[in-house]
């Protein structure tokens, strides 16, 4: 899961139910890290949180993102809200194009192109 980013509209939602019917909590809620990986997406677990608190990732420009964690007595809080800025750093803010061009297609050569060219040769002398 390093190096990819969390779609933030997979985390629960206020007001959706977790098993066992319980209602989801606020975004803003701070929770311990154990708590938090519950509700990710995916096989994330504490380490990984831990990871992106102190060292962070690398966004698309190499700029350093880091999650917005607290700490307090020795254990590790964050929210809902926080995975979802920790996210929206990471993800390009340019779109990229549709269709891009690949650097090693080579322009096709037209019959009119291919003509000039060989019109420039013979004139060059370097045909017969």
């Amino acid at each position: 899961m390093i190096g990819t980013a969390i779609q933030s509209d997979r985390f629960r939602r206020p007001g959706a139910t977790q098993p066992g019917g319980a209602a989801a909590p606020d975004r803003h809620e701070l929770m311990k890290f154990s708590q938090l990986v519950r509700h990710m997406p995916g096989r994330a677990n504490v380490k990984l949180l831990h990871r992106w608190t102190l060292f962070g990732l690398l966004d698309p420009d190499g700029r350093r993102i880091l999650l917005g964690a607290q700490k307090s007595g020795g254990v590790w809080f964050a929210s809902l809200a926080d995975l979802d800025r920790f996210n929206d750093q990471l993800v390009p803010v340019r779109p990229e194009p549709v269709n891009p061009r690949r650097r090693d297609t080579r322009r096709r050569i037209t019959p009119s192109r291919q003509r000039r060219a060989l019109t420039s040769l013979r004139i060059a002398g370097l045909l017969d």
